[in-house]
């Protein structure tokens, strides 16, 4: 449910941020029937108008909706940095010092469980927006981006597990440290 930035400069990741937008902000069963909501989520849902509650169905529309605003927050971090009042709440870190925007970047590589549709190497859909965001991120980028910007990872990552050491443990060298053993 999180979308991370990196700028990488000669080699060297420069900067980081991250904000709120990811497939997993709603979860669904096979029957679109609403078993998970973050609170970015609703804020995405009430933005384009809707409103979103466990164990009532969010339809397709809806799905491909909150997807392409998901997409356009994330373009527009991309594009210029923040702007809208929308992806200014949704971020969880700073953002980007001095970023110019697209005239400072080379090309764009995607990592993690959306990337897999991005690049369209993955068409399952696992109880959440996962396709619709790969498809409309898809959409974004071949409006802005010349032949070669976009490039693809030599190998792919599934976000689950990186999202999850995330929030369960802290790594330092070539140590691990459990901050709760609980």
């Amino acid at each position: 449910g999180t979308t991370k930035f990196a700028l990488i400069e000669d080699g060297v990741v420069c900067q980081t941020a991250a904000m709120n937008v990811g497939a997993r902000l709603i979860a669904f069963d096979n029957a679109c029937v609403v078993t998970r909501v973050e609170e970015a989520g609703g804020a995405i849902m009430n933005e384009l108008g809707y409103r979103v509650a466990l164990r009532e169905k969010v339809g397709r529309r809806q799905q491909e909706e909150f997807a392409a605003l998901m997409a356009k927050v994330i373009m527009e971090v991309i594009e210029q940095g923040l702007v809208a009042p929308l992806a200014k709440k949704l971020m969880i870190t700073e953002p980007f010092r001095d970023y110019r925007g697209l005239e400072q970047i080379d090309c764009l590589v995607f990592s993690g469980g959306v990337a897999e549709h991005v690049y369209g190497r993955d068409r399952t859909a696992y109880g959440d927006v996962g396709p619709f965001l790969g498809k409309s991120m898809r959409k974004c980028l071949k409006k802005l981006s010349p032949e070669g910007f976009l490039r693809q990872s030599i190998e792919g990552i599934r976000a689950t597990v990186i999202g999850a050491g995330e929030y369960t443990m802290q790594a330092s060298g070539n140590t691990s440290y459990i901050s709760d053993p609980g």
